[in-house]
């Protein structure tokens, strides 16, 4: 969403920079502009999750893109997705 405002240019909440209209992020710095001319909107604050993330490799891949036609490799990649989401 673009940054609308038409009182001058945006002003740096953080560190004072004066940015050009239509910037939704500080060009020295880097913070939101948006958040201080929106005082109203929710802030989303980031949290740290544990996840669990599994890495499965087709063996011999390599190979078989060089032979197979892609559509053809397409297919079969998709086959062992479903059949990894069905075990």
């Amino acid at each position: 969403m673009p940054n609308d405002q038409t009182a001058g240019p945006p002003t740096c909440p953080q560190c004072g920079f004066v940015n050009p209209a239509g910037f939704n992020f500080c060009g020295k710095c880097g913070a939101a502009l948006a958040a201080a001319e929106n005082p109203g909107r929710v802030s989303v604050k980031a949290e740290r999750r544990q996840i669990t993330v599994m890495f499965c490799d087709l063996v011999g891949s390599t190979d078989l893109s060089a032979r197979l036609d892609p559509e053809d490799l397409r297919e079969l990649v998709r086959d062992y997705q479903e059949a990894c989401e069905k075990a």
